[in-house]
């Protein structure tokens, strides 16, 4: 799978879906351009919604599928850029936890290029993923000043 997956995951309203919305511009789900420090541009689909926080999500397996369904039509040397978000909820049934997503497309091939926390501490279960982590825990700041944080640790401008 040569899927490239930059998250944000936090509580209920750890303003997950804001930081989206400020990272990118788009209200909903839309293929964007980010533009990275290094003066290249990388094309990328976001999803402002919490994929496991919405009313008729996908579990984890079905998602992993999807994605997995949607590199065979790109074919398989099309990298496939997202950037999505996951609610932490202990309430949340199994297969829709954060934590099922992420190592679901992790086993699949998926590169997990970097997990944002905000709202609270990164969990441990995160730091077990091997992949590149932070948190960012007051979000009582502005909406910018979050994403501003989040494009400074993803190295976007």
């Amino acid at each position: 799978m040569s899927h490239h997956i930059w998250t944000l995951i936090g509580g209920p309203s750890s303003r997950k879906e804001s930081t989206i919305r400020a990272l990118t511009g788009v209200a909903r789900g839309n293929d964007i351009e980010v533009r990275l420090a290094n003066g290249q541009s990388l094309p990328l689909w976001a999803h402002v919604q919490s994929l496991n926080g919405v009313e008729g999500a996908a579990d984890a397996a079905t998602w992993v599928k999807t994605l997995a369904d949607d590199q065979m039509n790109a074919g398989p040397h099309v990298r496939l850029n997202l950037l999505v978000s996951f609610l932490i909820d202990p309430a949340l049934k199994p297969g829709f936890q954060a934590q099922a997503y992420l190592e679901q497309m992790a086993a699949a091939g998926a590169t997990l290029e970097s997990i944002v926390t905000l709202g609270q501490a990164t969990p441990s279960w995160v730091c077990a993923l091997g992949v590149p982590f932070a948190d960012i825990r007051d979000v009582s700041v502005p909406t910018n000043a979050i994403a501003a944080q989040v494009r400074s640790l993803w190295g976007w401008v």
